[in-house]
């Protein structure tokens, strides 16, 4: 394994790196717990343990996105199964737009992450608070 030490200037950016993982793991293990708020949580973490708030907002939300995006995917053909089976939408209109319903999902992954930008700002003004 390759050691390097804490002075490096890639350290830094290595480190920041794993704090934004963490947070995306953060968000895929507290969505069946607290769902809709759990990118605000882990963003709060994010600010927490990151020391700018410019960091901590970028953090958040891109932890909550890299979390999200998958999601969103994983979960489109069980969304339109109900939008079929629901009679919302024919399968022939899916298959007709399915490339605007796959950007729409991107789109709310991006939109929930905004919660996650909100959380790292509270937990970088929580941190510079209590430090």
């Amino acid at each position: 394994m390759i050691q390097i030490p804490q002075h490096h200037p890639m350290a830094r950016g290595i480190r920041y790196g794993l704090v934004i993982l963490a947070t995306a793991f953060l968000n895929i293990g507290l969505f069946p717990i607290t769902y809709i708020l759990t990118p605000l949580i882990a963003g709060i973490v994010c600010g927490f343990l990151v020391e700018s708030t410019k960091r901590g907002v970028l953090g958040g939300y891109l932890g909550a996105f890299i979390a999200f995006v998958p999601l969103e995917i994983l979960t489109a053909p069980g969304l339109m199964d109900y939008l079929v089976q629901s009679g919302t939408l024919t399968m022939t209109e899916i298959q007709e737009m399915i490339l605007v319903f796959y950007l729409l999902l991107i789109l709310a992954a991006a939109l929930i992450s905004v919660l996650g930008a909100t959380g790292g700002l509270l937990g970088s003004k929580l941190k510079r608070r209590h430090a």
